[in-house]
């Protein structure tokens, strides 16, 4: 196998970069996801039907 010549230091600044990126992009999924949940309801809209 080859080694990494690759600096630590950059090595290490990718890794960090992307787990950030990653979080951020979760963290964003589930705030949208939520906020269309909470604007249709629809727990709410099949409750309201059935006790009707």
């Amino acid at each position: 196998m080859n080694d990494v010549t690759a600096p630590m230091d950059l090595v290490n600044g990718f890794r960090m970069m992307s787990v950030i990126g990653v979080s951020i992009f979760w963290v964003s999924v589930g705030v949208i996801l939520g906020m269309f949940w909470h604007k249709f309801r629809p727990d709410y809209q099949t409750s309201e039907i059935k006790n009707q």
